[in-house]
């Protein structure tokens, strides 16, 4: 009896330590449409449900970081959705005829 306890309990530390793994897939983002100095539509990816993400704009190549705010992105059921964000003033360039910017 004891030894039949032993060998059920060892059958099953074995069954959940070689559980099968799965990875989720990336989550991914793709430009659908931009309206210069207005906003800027992306198609997100994979995004897990229930979450919230805040999205930051930067200068050109800044990746958001030091940036301003422009938006908070909840995901209700995850998957694929799209998102439109505007592009505030503060990053819209304006070339005058002597071909500085001004900012």
């Amino acid at each position: 009896m004891k030894k039949r306890i032993a060998i059920l309990i060892v059958m099953a530390l074995c069954m959940s330590v070689f559980s099968t793994v799965y990875a989720s897939p990336l989550m991914d983002t793709s430009t659908m449409r931009v309206v210069q100095d207005e906003y800027v539509i992306y198609q997100l990816e994979n995004f897990p449900a229930n979450d919230t993400y805040f999205v930051y704009m930067g200068e050109n190549g800044s990746y958001g970081i030091g940036g301003i705010l422009v938006s908070k992105v909840s995901t209700n059921k995850g998957g694929t959705f799209q998102a439109k964000f505007f592009i505030y003033n503060h990053f819209v360039f304006v070339i005058d005829n002597s071909s500085t910017f001004k900012h």
